[in-house]
């Protein structure tokens, strides 16, 4: 093949690659230049293994083509109609309402209400951010009258939350709308409060007497007085481990809590359960203590995995020691002696936490806490 030949080829494939982009079909192609298909296929293969072009790029090229041909023929039917469509899809997303609502009211297909909405975000005409403000607004508007009326009989905010299905924050704001708008004045606010506050004393007050009765319940189980049962130890350590989230758990109460477990041969995972109770409340002695009764609580199996959790402690009341004493200036020897700790692991400790600058900002009392 000739120089000229080779020139002409080359230049019939720009000209295929130039018609592929803007989005032609091998046939469309073949015609406007004259070929058949077969040959408009076979060189878009070449292009291909050159890399010139994809199929992927093809697809879309050919997508884009079909979409435009689509908006002109539309333009050209019907574009006022369009338009009056596309207006009305505004005032009702603006409206709040939903995609499948305006598919509805005006008569189309829910996918075709999808893609407008689409294109009327790409011109700029509405941003998501409104439709999703408009869409809260209309799922609120009208609740307002029922907050108010639910508050005054006394509904807490997850109460209004379940019967409504509206979000806290939702409500919240309702309410601060409320009282800008002057629908509750601020002493009505104050009753609200505090009958919400005598809601939580009350509840408060029951959560109080069912520890109680079950503080009594396991020193009749210690005396044995009363039967020891696994669904109430289970329901004991739940409440138990509620308590220390608020600060009330006393070291005397889990005395009797885990007193009272030990009676009968017991699982591992409620012994974790109690020791991590005591670590909780840094009662590290207290927790040696009940471990050490408790490998004659549970079965063989169990008791080589309580002598583990023993040694784990120990090995972190030495630390926690280590440390203690790294905080008051003793030098590392004297902390070897005292904790029989490896002067590397003493130099790690002190590297992790006193001369750590993030560690610095901590209270001493949380620089190191002992976990099982």
């Amino acid at each position: 093949m000739n120089k000229k030949s080779k020139a002409k080829l080359r230049q019939i494939e720009e000209k295929i690659l130039i018609y592929l982009r803007e989005g032609y079909s091998q046939k469309e192609i073949g015609e406007k230049l004259g070929i058949s298909q077969p040959t408009v296929s076979l060189k878009i293969k070449r292009l291909k293994e050159e890399g010139k072009i994809t199929a992927e790029e093809i697809k879309d090229a050919r997508s884009k083509k079909k979409n435009e041909e689509m908006e002109k023929s539309k333009g050209k039917i019907g574009g006022k109609v369009e338009d009056e469509k596309n207006e009305e899809i505004l005032r009702l997303l603006r409206e709040g309402y939903l995609q499948k609502e305006i598919a509805e009211k005006i008569g189309i297909h829910q996918s075709t209400v999808s893609l407008k909405i689409k294109r009327l975000k790409e011109e700029g005409r509405i941003t998501k951010k409104e439709i999703e403000e408009a869409n809260k607004n209309k799922a609120i508007k009208g609740k307002d009258k029922k907050i108010l009326k639910m508050l005054r009989e006394g509904y807490s905010i997850n109460k209004i939350e379940k019967e409504l299905g509206l979000y806290p924050i939702t409500i919240l704001s309702i309410i601060r709308e409320l009282v800008k708008r002057g629908e509750i004045t601020a002493d009505e606010m104050i009753k609200i409060k505090s009958k919400k506050n005598r809601r939580n004393k009350n509840r408060d007050n029951k959560q109080e007497e069912k520890w109680k009765k079950y503080l009594r319940n396991a020193k009749k189980i210690i005396n044995l007085q009363s039967k020891w049962s696994n669904e109430f130890f289970q329901e004991f350590i739940k409440l138990a481990r509620e308590r220390q989230n608020n600060g009330k758990l006393k070291p005397e109460e889990l005395d009797i809590l885990g007193k009272a477990l030990l009676i009968e041969t017991q699982n591992m995972e409620s012994i974790i359960n109690v020791a991590r109770l005591y670590l909780s409340l840094k009662k590290y002695r207290e927790c040696y203590v009940f471990l050490n009764r408790s490998k004659d609580s549970v079965s063989s199996e169990d008791s080589e995995e309580v002598i583990r959790v023993i040694d784990a402690l120990k090995q972190g009341i030495k630390e926690h020691k280590a440390v203690s004493m790294l905080i008051k200036g003793c030098n590392i020897e004297d902390i070897r002696k005292e904790t029989d700790l490896r002067t590397i692991d003493i130099l790690d400790l002190r590297n992790k936490y006193i001369t750590n600058p993030q560690r610095k900002q901590q209270d001493e009392s949380e620089l190191y806490n002992i976990e099982i």
